[in-house]
């Protein structure tokens, strides 16, 4: 029925299908398959064919920026006030270590480096990192 009386019976479809199939993990991991190869090789492709045979959407790495382009200030204004809140100038940072999955996109990398130029920059444990740390708290007395 909602098909029938939809502005775009097509899209309608495709909706009922992803709720009717219980796609939505699935549409999830597609979207993130396509952001993670748009950051790495500037072009992915949402995977959309268990909602209909053929269908996909393309993800620029152009495109991703400019989506998250909102977010570089809001990334830039957390790093300083974090700065601020512990008493130190950009200029005092000798090493950034970049942790969680979100450190792995290019954006927050840009962000850190234009932040605080004279600093290592380096990775560590990108998708455990964050668990680790829980851990290691949970298990103190």
């Amino acid at each position: 029925m909602m098909a029938r009386l939809a502005v775009d019976p097509r899209a309608m479809t495709r909706l009922c299908t992803v709720l009717e199939d219980e796609l939505g993990h699935s549409l999830a991991f597609a979207v993130e398959a396509a952001k993670i190869a748009a950051n790495e090789t500037g072009q992915g492709r949402i995977d959309l064919s268990g909602i209909e045979r053929g269908l996909f959407a393309p993800v620029s790495g152009q495109a991703l920026a400019a989506t998250l382009a909102g977010h570089r200030a809001a990334l830039r204004r957390a790093a300083l006030e974090t700065l601020a809140l512990a008493g130190q100038p950009p200029q005092a940072v000798d090493e950034v270590i970049l942790v969680g999955g979100s450190s792995l996109m290019q954006l927050v990398r840009d962000e850190m480096r234009a932040l605080l130029p004279d600093a290592t920059h380096r990775d560590a444990a990108a998708f455990t990192a964050v668990v680790d740390g829980l851990a290691i708290a949970a298990a103190r007395p």
